[in-house]
């Protein structure tokens, strides 16, 4: 049966807590979305300040995840 997996590593790469998802899909890319953790980025490397963006696209993760 298909699924999608998501899991949260620490530095070290244990694994601190995962999740399976199973259809219907559909609902399964809400729930995914509502574990990742997506940060508000306000700051370039550079050192140069804008508006807030988030971490990941929500619609790019779900694409990503549906055709992997």
């Amino acid at each position: 049966m298909a699924s999608i997996s998501w899991f949260l590593r620490d530095a070290e790469h244990r694994d601190l807590d995962y999740v399976h998802l199973e259809p219907p899909f559909l609902l399964a890319g809400d729930r995914l979305l509502a574990k990742i953790r997506n940060l508000t980025v306000r700051e370039l490397p550079g050192g140069t300040f804008f508006r807030g963006l988030t971490q990941y696209d929500p619609k790019r993760v779900l694409r990503g995840a549906f055709l992997q």
